[in-house]
């Protein structure tokens, strides 16, 4: 019995740990993503705070995050923001299904076709991201859809336009720079495909500006009523397989108060049924 006991509670040691670490990343962001544009990072490359911002604004906010891909008839609106891991072909069904039933898909990213792990997804629209040959910082307004809340000007960091391979009649060049677009809609059945050559704005520093965040309202204006905004971080590297070692090597810095909390959690265990029920608690709290 004490041996069960001991595997019980090595295994709540574990969730302990992992509930510890996602809260660590979202309480202090992620230093070691780098440039990878996740809403779990506070850097400035991060999109925590249009994360938090949507989550305050619309209230029904999800991260696609350590569970298999796959979108729910509830999900309106999916955010794909410069994933790391490349779009595979079942996974690019399932979205552009889930489109031609009514959901917006939200594509950005500033890495040319074929290198940009968001191409599959891209080229079964139609679309891809060329270069341009020169870096562009701003953008015109072009088209009313991004009226309702006004703006002229974008805040656009890229050297990337986005083009359409078989110009469908349902492309539009919402916004554009040196001549190319760099804000597309396109509709597809009953839904829509917002693609962005631009990472900026999304970012927590391009959020700052007035302007990103009229750009973002316009956009989210699509998300269908009722129904949910979903950021993919599933191809960031958050699937179901993310293990113990990957979330921790991703906290920046590791919150003491919630490593001390853990701890008391354990002391309080000692290898019986209430401290192990304490320690669960403690996990689902943090998680």
């Amino acid at each position: 019995m004490k041996l069960r006991l001991e595997f019980v509670l090595l295994i709540a040691i574990f969730v302990g740990l992992g509930g510890f670490a996602a809260y660590s990343a979202e309480q202090s962001g992620q230093s070691s993503l780098g440039a990878r544009i996740t809403s779990f990072s506070s850097s400035d490359e991060g999109a925590l705070a249009l994360y938090r911002w949507l989550e305050q604004t619309y209230g029904s906010v999800d991260r696609l995050a350590y569970r298999p891909f796959g979108l729910a008839p509830t999900d309106g609106l999916l955010l794909v923001l410069g994933p790391g891991e490349r779009y595979k072909p079942a996974e690019v069904a399932d979205v552009v299904a889930w489109v031609e039933a009514g959901g917006v898909v939200v594509v950005a990213d500033d890495v040319p076709s074929p290198r940009s792990q968001v191409s599959p997804l891209l080229e079964a629209f139609g679309l891809r991201l060329e270069r341009i040959g020169q870096v562009v910082r701003s953008a015109e307004v072009v088209h009313p859809a991004l009226g309702i809340v006004p703006v002229a000007e974008l805040p656009i960091q890229t050297q990337v336009a986005v083009t359409a391979t078989n110009q469908p009649p349902t492309f539009a060049p919402l916004a554009v720079a040196a001549g190319k677009p760099v804000v597309t809609g396109l509709r597809y059945g009953q839904g829509y495909v917002i693609a962005l050559s631009s990472l900026y704005p999304f970012t927590n520093v391009g959020l700052r500006d007035p302007a990103a965040a009229a750009l973002l309202l316009n956009i989210v204006s699509w998300l269908p009523s009722g129904e949910r905004i979903v950021f993919d971080e599933f191809h960031h590297g958050f699937g179901p397989a993310t293990n113990l070692r990957t979330l921790l090597a991703a906290v920046r810095p590791i919150d003491r108060e919630g490593l001390r909390r853990i701890l008391a959690a354990l002391r309080r265990a000692d290898l019986n049924e209430t401290g192990l029920l304490a320690l669960v608690a403690e996990a689902d709290r943090l998680g």
